[in-house]
C-alpha cells in the first residue's frame, strides 16, 4: 500500500514539474519559455538575419480567438489586429533589432509569471528567402513572441517566447524611431529596468483604454 502511494506521489510531482517548466499559456496556445531556454532556434535566427523586407505596425488587442492567421498575414499578428503596416526605418534599424532578438543576453533565463496580460503594442514582420518571422512586442510586460514559417501563409515551424526586460531601453528606443509621430510610443520611458536580473518589476506604461488590460 505504501509503495503504491509513493508511486502516485512521484507521478504527481513529475507532472507538476512538467507543467511549471512549460510556463503560462500565451495567445494561440503557445507557451512561455521555461528555465534554461537561452535564445530562438536556428530557423528563426536565419529568418531574422536574412530578411530582405522588414515592416512594422501598431497592434490592437482583438481578444482570444478573434484574429488568427498564419505567419506573414497582412491583418493579424500574434492574435492581434494590425492597425496598418509601414516600412521599417531606413538604415541599420532592422539589423539592430535582429541583433537584439538574436542575442541570448537579451533574455532573462528564468521568467516569473507575467504581471500583465500579454497584449503586444508593436508588431514587426521579417520576410526573406529563408521564410517569414512575426515578432510581437509587449512593452507593458517586457515580453515578446516570435512565430516563424518557411513562407508567408505556411504553417509555423518555429516559435519562441521570452522576456526582454534586461534590454527594455534598447527596444524602446527602436520603437520610438519606428513610430516618431505616435504620441503614445513617444511618451514611453527609455528605461524602466537596470540590466540586472534582480531589478524591480517594471511599472505599467500609460495605455489607451481597451488596448491593454491591468492585472
Amino acid at each position: 500500500m505504501r509503495a503504491t502511494l509513493d508511486t502516485h506521489r512521484a507521478a504527481l510531482a513529475a507532472a507538476l514539474l512538467a507543467l511549471l517548466a512549460a510556463g503560462p499559456a500565451w495567445p494561440g496556445g503557445a507557451r512561455a519559455i521555461g528555465r534554461g531556454v537561452a535564445a530562438p532556434d536556428s530557423a528563426i535566427l536565419a529568418r531574422l538575419r536574412g530578411a530582405a523586407e522588414v515592416r512594422v505596425c501598431r497592434l490592437e488587442l482583438a481578444g482570444e480567438g478573434r484574429c488568427r492567421a498564419l505567419p506573414g498575414s497582412d491583418s493579424c499578428l500574434a492574435g492581434n489586429r494590425v492597425r496598418g503596416w509601414q516600412p521599417a526605418p531606413a538604415g541599420d534599424w532592422a539589423a539592430r533589432l535582429a541583433a537584439l532578438l538574436s542575442d541570448p543576453r537579451t533574455y532573462r533565463p528564468g521568467m516569473a509569471p507575467p504581471r500583465y496580460t500579454f497584449a503586444p503594442e508593436i508588431g514587426v514582420q521579417f520576410r526573406g528567402p529563408a521564410g517569414v518571422c512575426d515578432v510581437a512586442l509587449c512593452f507593458d510586460c517586457d515580453r515578446l513572441s516570435m512565430v516563424s514559417a518557411p513562407a508567408p501563409g505556411a504553417a509555423a515551424d518555429a516559435r519562441y517566447h521570452g522576456e526582454f526586460g534586461q534590454r527594455d531601453a534598447a527596444f524602446t528606443r527602436l520603437a520610438k524611431l519606428a513610430f516618431p509621430d505616435d504620441p503614445e510610443v513617444q511618451g514611453w520611458a527609455d528605461s524602466l529596468q537596470v540590466p540586472d536580473s534582480s531589478a524591480a518589476a517594471p511599472q505599467p506604461r500609460g495605455a489607451a483604454p481597451g488596448v491593454r488590460r491591468e492585472p
